[in-house]
């Protein structure tokens, strides 16, 4: 097939861009799946105005490059089908703004901007708002967590952040203003609150937050506290001290929070105290010695806190981490 443009609109210039913007690849664990990627890593962006100067000076090599998927779209859709036999591709694409030099990023500003170019569209089109499947923001500069409020993301199931500087949150209430840290600790401090982001990212499913700077667990509960979909989280290699504001995620299955700095569980939390409580009572009655043996005890203890806030949890790595109880430091 000759996939050489004959459109007016793009010279010399465009076609002898070496930039390729757009390009595919074929999902194998889905039925006739096919991944597209938006390519924008190591353009060295550091802000929204930046991208949106990057999109205006190669807007045609992007509108050329859609034009080219396009056509081997169609040839993958026509090889798969028959008079008998229709089948449709199953269509999702990933955002890529890796390795670049965003410390702030709105999400929303991002994809109006490319609503606005007509690189996506909000309905139809091979890149579509709900049909975002990967967000790659690995290897940027982020101090905080990226902003995502005015579009709903449905089929967003990927959220790529590792290799940061991430250790807070943009939060913005239903005014548009900035959150203080006490309406923060009061939202986080109730644990039926669900997350700010779970409507608007319903269906995720993975969270890369490994090599950052997080302390805590209180923005993952704030942003995702009793996600139904979430089954996998790496938050390695981040300077988490306290197991405290855990979020409750119900089909969480592996939790990665090896290479940290000191677990310690909180003491004073009623949770804790609870579950502290349960486990010297049943040791006692079953003339267990675990809760003399501080160490095992505590361990055990630490593995008892996960499945009760993360009762479906099939695999933890704690590696590299020392697990204490504060009675005992």
């Amino acid at each position: 097939m000759d996939e050489n443009l004959t459109t007016k609109n793009y010279n010399e210039e465009d076609e002898n861009n070496s930039r390729v913007f757009i390009f595919f690849e074929r999902q194998y664990d889905i039925d006739n799946g096919i991944n597209i990627i938006l390519n924008f890593k190591k353009l060295k962006l550091n802000n929204e105005q930046n991208f949106l100067e990057i999109i205006n000076l190669n807007k045609n090599n992007i509108i050329r490059d859609i034009i080219k998927i396009k056509k081997k779209l169609e040839v993958i859709s026509n090889s798969i089908n028959n008079h008998n036999n229709k089948k449709e591709l199953n269509i999702q694409w990933e955002l890529d703004l890796s390795f670049n030099y965003f410390k702030i990023i709105s999400i929303d500003s991002i994809l109006s901007i490319l609503i606005e170019q007509n690189i996506i569209n909000e309905k139809e089109n091979i890149f579509y708002v709900n049909n975002l499947k990967t967000l790659n923001l690995r290897k940027n500069c982020l101090k905080k967590f990226p902003y995502i409020c005015n579009y709903k993301l449905n089929n967003l199931t990927n959220l790529c952040l590792s290799h940061n500087d991430i250790n807070d949150i943009t939060t913005i209430n239903n005014e548009n203003n900035l959150l203080n840290n006490n309406c923060l600790t009061e939202k986080i401090n109730y644990d039926n609150n669900k997350g700010v982001l779970n409507e608007i990212i319903p269906n995720l499913k993975n969270i890369y937050l490994q090599n950052n700077k997080i302390e805590s667990f209180s923005f993952i509960k704030y942003l995702f506290n009793h996600h139904k979909e979430i089954i996998n989280i790496n938050i390695s290699f981040n300077k988490i001290k306290y197991l405290c504001h855990l979020p409750f995620l119900k089909s969480l299955k592996y939790l990665d929070i090896s290479f940290n700095a000191l677990l310690c569980c909180n003491i004073e939390d009623t949770e804790y105290k609870n579950i502290t409580k349960e486990l010297e009572n049943s040791c006692k009655k079953e003339n267990n010695d675990l809760y003399k043996n501080d160490s095992d005890f505590t361990s055990y203890h630490f593995l008892l806190t996960f499945k009760n806030y993360f009762p479906n949890l099939k695999n933890i790595n704690t590696k590299n981490n020392h697990l204490y109880n504060l009675n005992t430091i």
